[in-house]
């Protein structure tokens, strides 16, 4: 897959329907969307970043009352010491399926975060990138006990950078807020995409 290309855990696990993401898991375990940055879009560098969204909700299919555990999922993956172009060894492979950024070689990968949620609302996630190597974003639905399937729908999907101190033009008071600058806007990019393509794909 290519750095800030969406692929999808199936034809239908994650879908535009009426200006949301949404997505559908099927089976037990995480179905969903999913993505991967690098120092391209990550372009302000190494420091502190923010994946904000808006949760739209959590259903079940049929209107049946969910299982116990089914939730919208959010986790965060760092990748280095990998080769791009396919080449083995040192590979970064994008499981879509588990939610996992995995590698083999030389290649190191890390989980940054995992977060699950139940309720609509507006989350926010912060991350360190060091500036270099791949972050991996995984968006999605997770399903406790298959039978019924599990919806959640996700907008204003968004990566930005908190920049330091340090950074301030000079004249800046110390105490201003802390400026926020939007890198990525993760949601345009998908729609741009034309179509999500399936699953396991590799740097």
């Amino acid at each position: 897959m290519n750095f800030g290309q969406w692929v999808s855990s199936g034809w239908n696990n994650a879908t535009l329907v009426d200006g949301y993401l949404r997505t559908y898991s099927d089976t037990e375990g995480f179905r969903g969307a999913s993505v991967l940055l690098d120092s391209s879009v990550l372009s302000t560098g190494s420091g502190t970043y923010t994946l904000s969204f808006d949760l739209v909700g959590v259903a079940s299919s049929g209107n049946l009352p969910a299982n116990h555990g089914d939730s919208a999922a959010v986790s965060i993956w760092s990748g280095t010491g990998y080769n791009t172009g396919n080449t083995w060894p040192n590979q970064l492979i994008v499981s879509t399926g588990t939610a996992e950024l995995q590698g083999n070689g030389a290649t190191t990968v890390t989980k940054v975060a995992e977060q699950k949620y139940t309720t609509a609302g507006s989350y926010n996630i912060n991350f360190d990138y060091s500036g270099s190597g791949a972050i991996a974003i995984f968006i999605g639905a997770y399903n406790t006990g298959g039978w019924p399937h599990t919806y959640a729908s996700y907008d204003n999907v968004s990566v930005s950078n908190n920049i330091p101190v340090a950074s301030r033009p000079a004249g800046t008071p110390a105490m201003s807020a802390t400026p926020e600058v939007s890198v990525a806007s993760v949601l345009p990019v998908l729609l741009l995409s034309g179509s999500l393509l399936h699953r396991r794909r590799r740097a």
